[in-house]
């Protein structure tokens, strides 16, 4: 509730969704949960500044959100580090269940 005891409508965005607004985003994991990220950002935020997925890694070629990617004409790779060959790659968000792949990708 605002000061005058009205419902107010405004929503607090996670800072992460911050960081991620107008940048040129790869995805490394391109499961379930990459497909509802990409449908996301591309249906339901209203923001005018979306970040950009400019690409998407699974080693699982049958993947739901590698597969959704390639539907969009999104560039996809079985390997990660071809991600960073993008030019104009600014942010890496890695949603894999592998605990050990975050470090190696350091």
């Amino acid at each position: 509730m605002n000061a005058v005891g009205k419902q107010s409508n405004t929503t607090v965005e996670p800072p992460v969704l911050k960081l991620l607004r107008g940048a040129n985003v790869g995805i490394v994991g391109g499961g379930q949960f990459c497909r509802k990220l990409i449908e996301f950002f591309r249906l339901q935020d209203r923001s005018i500044k979306k970040p950009g997925i400019i690409g998407v890694a699974d080693i699982n070629s049958g993947a739901a959100g590698l597969r959704y990617a390639q539907q969009l004409g999104i560039f996809t790779t079985d390997d990660y580090r071809n991600l960073l060959t993008l030019d104009r790659l600014e942010v890496i968000l890695e949603i894999t269940r592998d605990r050990d792949l975050a470090a190696t990708m350091l």
